[in-house]
């Protein structure tokens, strides 16, 4: 991945539930209980931000791939 496209690796909480068809807070859930690594997902101003490889790791591919 080049480091000009790394933005596209990050996405909101809401936006990774709907990619990988997840109910409403599970994001949020997994992330308060340590489920993701440090460098996988973090809190900004509120609102929980996640990559694409911590999300892939911990569920899966999305449901765009399946």
């Amino acid at each position: 991945m080049s480091l000009t496209w790394a933005i596209y690796d990050v996405m909101t909480a809401a936006e990774a539930e709907t990619t990988w068809g997840l109910a409403k807070g599970t994001v949020r859930v997994y992330a308060n209980n340590l489920a993701f690594n440090d460098d996988e997902a973090r809190k900004s101003a509120g609102t929980w931000l996640v990559t694409n490889e911590g999300m892939t790791r911990v569920f899966g591919s999305d449901k765009r791939c399946n």
